[in-house]
C-alpha cells in the first residue's frame, strides 16, 4: 500500500511541476506580447507626431534607434492602411529603409507558399510599387494562395491601398 501511495503521490507532482512550467511558459508568452504591444504604441505615437514634419530617414535615425523589427513593421503596415497622401509616401519609404521591403521582397521567391502569400499581402498592403512586376508574376503562381494574395496586393496598390 506504502508503495502505490509514494507512485501516486509521485505522479501527483510530476503532474503539477508539468503544469506549473506549462503556465510559466504561458505567462512569458503573454508578457511578451504585451511588451510588443506597448513598443508598438510608442512607434505610433512618434511616428504620427514626427513624420508629417521629418523625413523618413531623420525618423529612422533619430527616433527609432534600435527599433524592435516586428513590432516597428506591424506600425508601419497599420500607418499604411490608414494613411494618405504625403503620409502614405513617407510611410512607404520608411518600410524600404528599415530594410522590410527588401525582406518581403526576397520573401516571394520563398520555397514556401505561405511565405510568399504573407510577403505579397504586406507589400500590397505597404503599396511598395517596386513589387508591381514581381507581384503580377506570382498571378501564374502553382498555389491559389499565392495567386489570390498577389491578386489582392495589386488590387488594393490600385485602388490607393482601400481594396
Amino acid at each position: 500500500m506504502g508503495k502505490v501511495l509514494l507512485y501516486l503521490l509521485t505522479a501527483v507532482v510530476i503532474s503539477l511541476a508539468i503544469f506549473s512550467i506549462y503556465l510559466l511558459v504561458r505567462i512569458v508568452k503573454v508578457y511578451r506580447r504585451a511588451r510588443t504591444l506597448e513598443i508598438m504604441r510608442g512607434y505610433e505615437t512618434i511616428l504620427y507626431a514626427a513624420l508629417p514634419r521629418i523625413s523618413p530617414e531623420e525618423a529612422l535615425r533619430d527616433l527609432l534607434r534600435d527599433p524592435h523589427p516586428g513590432a516597428l513593421e506591424e506600425v508601419l503596415l497599420r500607418m499604411g492602411d490608414q494613411a494618405e497622401g504625403p503620409l502614405k509616401e513617407k510611410v512607404e519609404k520608411l518600410y524600404g529603409l528599415a530594410g522590410f521591403t527588401a525582406m518581403r521582397m526576397r520573401e516571394l521567391d520563398s520555397r514556401s507558399a505561405a511565405r510568399r502569400a504573407e510577403a505579397a499581402r504586406r507589400l500590397g498592403r505597404i503599396g511598395a510599387s517596386e513589387a508591381v512586376p514581381r507581384l503580377r508574376d506570382l498571378l501564374g503562381d502553382g498555389d491559389m494562395e499565392v495567386r489570390q494574395a498577389a491578386s489582392q496586393a495589386l488590387e488594393r496598390m490600385e485602388h490607393g491601398g482601400r481594396a
